[in-house]
């Protein structure tokens, strides 16, 4: 198996990894101020959506549309980088590398959450 920078990063510091898979129109939420929506899966590049709010508000402050590769890396900020891991047909896996104390979910878990609040 190739390995990837971001593997390779988990040994030099406190941050754990979590892949998860998702299709177009599905997104991950890390912390309480950053959402990575998956906007098209096209083999094999995915177009990622990524939103960055402030702590004082719901509109984002930073929202930027990237395409990126399998295999391919995007920082978010010092601590916090994501992975592609693998681009098929109509789905990618994507590697979050962040703190231990950052929570990170899949969108519909979010929500499902302040249903029940």
């Amino acid at each position: 198996m190739k390995e990837t920078a971001i593997e390779c990063a988990i040994d030099s510091d406190s941050r754990r990894l979590l892949v998860l898979t998702r299709r177009a129109g599905e997104s991950i939420l890390i912390g309480p101020d950053i959402e990575v929506l998956v906007v098209a899966v096209v083999p094999p590049t995915v177009r990622l959506e990524i939103a960055i709010r402030s702590a004082h508000g719901n509109a984002p402050t930073y929202c930027s549309l990237v395409s990126c590769e399998e295999n391919g890396c995007i920082s978010l900020n010092d601590r916090i980088d994501l992975a592609v891991r693998q681009v098929r047909r109509r789905e990618t896996r994507i590697a979050v590398l962040a703190p231990a104390t950052v929570r990170i979910l899949r969108s519909e878990i979010s929500e499902d959450r302040r249903v029940r609040d």
